[in-house]
Order: C-alpha cells, then sequence, then structure tokens
C-alpha cells in the first residue's frame, strides 16, 4: 500500500483509520509528520511520502 497524505494549510491534523490486508491501520497526519500505529491484525509493509514501513505489533507507532 502506498500513501501520500496530504493536509490543508489550516488545519493543524486529522486521523483515519483503513482496513488492508486483514490489518487495521490508524493513521494521523499533523504538517510536520505522519504516524501510523497498527491497531490489529498481522504486520504489513506501507509506503509512507517514499518510505517503505513495516507496521508490527499492534499499538506500535511509526513516525514519518
Amino acid at each position: 500500500m502506498t500513501l501520500n497524505p496530504v493536509i490543508p494549510p489550516q488545519w493543524k491534523r486529522y486521523t483515519f483509520r483503513l482496513f488492508y490486508r486483514g490489518s487495521r491501520i490508524e493513521v494521523c497526519v499533523t504538517q510536520e509528520c505522519a504516524d501510523v500505529r497498527l491497531v490489529s491484525g498481522p504486520p504489513v509493509n506501507i509506503n509512507i511520502w517514499g518510505k517503505m514501513l513495516k507496521i508490527g505489533k499492534a499499538g506500535r507507532l511509526a513516525h514519518v
């Protein structure tokens, strides 16, 4: 999966959840970064802004 989240200049942050290959993932986007967290399910690989991340253990946070 590839994500390239964009945030309008007037927003401080937004969060969304998605379901991918049996895993529930939460993405929180700010003006400076994105945090990706595996909520439940097996580990998944996500390409976000050109960086490949392996999102593993549920509850762990990846900061991009």
